[in-house]
């Protein structure tokens, strides 16, 4: 049992390694530093969501209810991470309550940011067909992409993801739905196609029965109760 346990705790610590998550905040003493004396200069990353438009309709999404089609002035943008530089800043994740491709202005948003000398990340839901040259040749800037994986009738919408995508720098997300043994087969054959560094599952929270109790542990596991 000791030894299960063990193995257990491993796997959570990893799973953890992929969550923003306040205790990250120890691998930066400098900025920590500059906090704790006032110093402003202690940003290290940020979200930024440039859309709430989406190309699903997921009845898990915390947005799904809210109005969709809207989306950041690319100026207003420019600002926020201007004033973020000044601060610090090193990185930038493009993510949202929408699909962050649909954003009018994405490839030069992230070509602007890479220009600025920042780390880029997306999440996003992998299924935009927008999937040309230029778009191609902007997910290759990416650091690290996290797609999250949804189906249709049992089965998994497919992934438009860059072949070229599939070298380790690939995560997934999983809501759980009750997921058949089949349509978890289909989600391992698609981590396997892309090297997926890991598949992160986590309850549907907008279910009415959700509670923090399910969760295994901390509240920000990545295990569930099934």
């Amino acid at each position: 049992m000791t030894e299960i346990k063990a193995v257990e705790n491993k796997l959570i610590n990893k799973a953890l390694s992929y969550t923003s998550r306040g205790n990250k905040f120890v691998y930066h003493p400098k900025e920590i530093w500059n906090y704790l004396n006032g110093n402003g200069n202690s940003i290290i990353s940020a979200h930024i969501a440039p859309t709430n438009k989406c190309n699903l309709n997921c009845t898990y999404c915390n947005q799904v209810n809210r109005a969709k089609g809207k989306f950041l002035e690319f100026d207003v943008i420019k600002e926020f991470v201007n004033g973020l530089i000044d601060r610090g800043l090193k990185s930038v994740i493009i993510t949202g309550g929408g699909e962050p491709t649909l954003y009018p202005y994405f490839n030069e948003l992230t070509k602007w940011l890479k220009e600025q000398g920042l780390k880029t990340a997306l999440i996003t839901n992998g299924t935009n067909n927008r999937s040309g040259k230029k778009l191609v040749e902007t997910w290759n800037t990416f650091e690290w992409i996290r797609a999250s994986l949804n189906f249709f009738k049992e089965k998994l919408i497919p992934l438009k993801i860059p072949e070229s995508m599939n070298k380790g720098n690939v995560g997934m997300s999983l809501v759980y739905q009750n997921h058949t043994p089949d349509m978890l087969k289909q989600v391992a054959d698609v981590a396997e196609k892309y090297n997926a560094r890991y598949v992160r599952i986590i309850p549907d929270c907008c279910k009415d029965d959700y509670s923090p109790e399910n969760y295994e542990g901390d509240s920000d596991v990545l295990l569930y109760k099934i």
